[in-house]
């Protein structure tokens, strides 16, 4: 009876390649991948390709989308669209600094802060209560004379009043937005 070796000696070792199942390919050729042996190279210029064949630049986007979505901090203060976007509903409200039906500005482009639900409505302005819509008036009347500062500036007193500095990134935002309100020269 022959060894192994000795069946095996017709077949230079060089040529042969054994992988999982004891199959038998030439070792210049891998399991996974198909000879390009007969096959005609096309060589094109990246230019002439479309778009969509172009997978690093798709990929070079998406990439950058997704380090915007990492490195963009939530809006805590600012329009009030822009908290809005940011908010989360189910836990936190937007506030408006000063009280929206106190504002001449458009609903969405006041400006406001996120705050706890809870929090958001020990506020002197939530509410239709005789003291809320008392608040609110004054706040009016002082925009009306042309001290919107003045009104925004009660709103934040009350909030350091009642929740100390809990808010202040907040409100900083707020302020960052309320100083390009007044270089636009809506306030």
């Amino acid at each position: 009876m022959k060894s192994h070796m000795e069946m095996n000696s017709n077949i230079e070792r060089s040529e042969v390649r054994r992988d999982r199942g004891d199959v038998k390919r030439p070792s210049n050729e891998l399991p996974h991948m198909k000879s390009m042996e007969g096959r005609r190279l096309e060589r094109t210029r990246e230019s002439e390709r479309p778009s969509t064949e172009l997978p690093h630049i798709k990929e070079k986007n998406i990439q950058k989308q997704n380090n915007k979505e990492i490195n963009e901090v939530p809006k805590l203060g600012g329009s009030y669209r822009d908290v809005k976007k940011s908010s989360n509903g189910e836990t936190h409200e937007v506030h408006h600094m000063p009280a929206d039906s106190a504002s001449y500005l458009e609903r969405d482009d006041g400006p406001a802060i996120s705050m706890e639900k809870t929090d958001h409505r020990q506020t002197a302005s939530y509410g239709s209560s005789r003291e809320a819509r008392e608040y609110r008036a004054q706040q009016r009347e002082l925009i009306e004379d042309g001290k919107f500062e003045k009104a925004m500036q009660m709103d934040i007193d009350d909030i350091h009043e009642k929740f100390g500095d809990k808010y202040n990134n907040a409100i900083d935002q707020m302020l960052d937005y309320k100083k390009q309100l007044k270089q636009e020269g809506r306030i």
